[in-house]
């Protein structure tokens, strides 16, 4: 029992939460003992008015489901004959209202009003809040009808959205509370279960919703049809999209799909324009860009998704995720030399090079990756290590270049050309060191290491060559 009151304290606080986005009992699984009506609708069993009495249309509970149906009840709605006057199966969120005895006069209605008091057998209002703004309304449905009709043939729906303040339909004047209309008046006929899709229409007068009229009937014109029409309804659903409507790329229309490639395109912000077509508080996240892979996730968020689990209306998979795929930016250097000299480099980023010192920062020369920028490190003299570090344009990529510096003729490579230099470079003619670079004693530069290297590294001692 203590649950059974946990339950119901939870609908009833879902039914008057500050954001709701479906209609209450709209699979029709839940009907009342005290009216047998659906839990929140309401037919002329729960209607006023003078002639509510003699209302013959009815609301009824059916197994008659379909096939994938959410599940194993659904409303059907049978329009009856009295004194030779149709009326209409109806049914509807709000209060039916039969005041009158021409079936086309507007005091025969369907009403809601959040300041009326007024509740039906089970104790509900007879009124639906809803603060969304859907973009459709969504229902299944199977429509006979008793004798066959050549002109007035149709089965209506129609959702009107307004404020909360007092609205009927169908409307016996101009009101100015109403947000959007979903509205179809041409339902035909069929014995397999069909699902309809009824837009919603919205005006421009910056009206906040608050509630929601829905009313279905066994015809589109009042006291018209036959006697024994039926109409059954299921799982109506308000559609709140959440799509994207358009991309376009540095002016450039891109093809809307789940997965759009740009990998020829670098990533920029600024550069992209996103539409879509989802209402009120929907958002794009834009900012989900993977600088290591170029790869950008675009979710478009219907405006009935939410997270607070308080709620029993919103839709934690009212989302769309779309990715483009961007040319990852790069933080490489294409190309480096020093004193017009290419200084390959090789995986681990490294070089060398032999020069004639001392170091010349004027000398060095590189190109890098598109937008990458490159800063030139601090030069140690004493490891004679120049390093250079580069930083792709979004910061997701960089690289750190070295490049080790050997002065020509050091050939003990100990910083400095001196004497000693003689004694080492004799030694490796000699076959006594085998440990040294060719480059480096390679000093007259004709691809071998000989006794004329000898002269060309004593002549650097003296002054005599560069």
């Amino acid at each position: 029992m203590k649950k059974l009151f946990t339950l119901l304290a939870v609908i009833c606080l879902a039914l008057n939460a500050s954001a709701q986005y479906q209609v209450a009992n709209s699979d029709f699984e839940k009907w009342t003992a005290s009216s047998g009506e659906p839990a929140h609708w309401h037919g002329f069993k729960s209607a006023k008015g003078s002639f509510a009495s003699l209302a013959k249309g009815t609301l009824a509970s059916s197994t008659d489901v379909r096939t994938g149906a959410s599940g194993k009840k659904c409303a059907v709605i049978t329009s009856g004959s009295v004194l030779g006057i149709v009326n209409n199966g109806t049914f509807t969120t709000g209060q039916l209202q039969a005041g009158n005895m021409s079936a086309a006069n507007t005091a025969n209605h369907a009403e809601m009003d959040k300041s009326s008091d007024a509740t039906d057998k089970n104790g509900d209002k007879f009124y639906m809040p809803l603060t969304g703004h859907p973009d459709a309304m969504v229902f299944w449905y199977k429509f006979t009808q008793g004798t066959a009709q050549s002109t007035y043939k149709y089965a209506s729906a129609n959702a009107v959205l307004f404020d909360g303040t007092y609205y009927q339909d169908p409307e016996d004047k101009e009101y100015s509370n109403v947000v959007a209309k979903a509205n179809n008046k041409s339902i035909t006929t069929t014995t397999t279960w069909t699902k309809l899709t009824v837009p919603f229409e919205y005006k421009s007068n910056n009206v906040t919703p608050q509630a929601i009229l829905v009313t279905f009937g066994t015809n589109a014109s009042p006291g018209k049809g036959s006697d024994g029409d039926k109409v059954w309804i299921d799982d109506l659903e308000l559609v709140y999209n959440h799509e994207l409507d358009s991309v376009t790329y540095n002016g450039t229309s891109v093809t809307v799909a789940p997965s759009m490639d740009l990998h020829d395109q670098y990533y920029d912000k600024s550069k992209l324009v996103l539409t879509h077509n989802a209402k009120g508080n929907a958002t794009i996240d834009d900012s989900n860009y993977n600088k290591a892979t170029g790869l950008l996730t675009i979710t478009v968020y219907g405006e009935d998704y939410g997270t607070d689990t308080d709620t029993l209306f919103q839709n934690p998979n009212s989302y769309t995720t779309y990715t483009i795929q961007f040319k990852p930016y790069e933080a490489e250097l294409l190309s480096l030399t020093y004193d017009g000299k290419s200084l390959p480099l090789d995986a681990a980023n490294m070089t060398e090079a032999v020069i004639t010192g001392p170091f010349d920062d004027t000398k060095l020369s590189y190109t890098q990756s598109d937008y990458a920028t490159v800063q030139v490190n601090e030069y140690y003299e004493e490891e004679r290590l120049l390093s250079l570090d580069v930083t792709s344009k979004d910061g997701g990529a960089s690289n750190t270049y070295e490049i080790q510096l050997y002065y020509k003729g050091d050939v003990n490579n100990d910083g400095s050309v001196t004497i000693a230099d003689v004694t080492s470079l004799v030694n490796i003619i000699l076959g006594k060191a085998t440990d040294y670079k060719e480059a480096i004693a390679d000093v007259n530069g004709d691809g071998s290491v000989t006794i004329a290297d000898v002269t060309a590294l004593v002549n650097i001692i003296l002054g005599k060559q560069n």
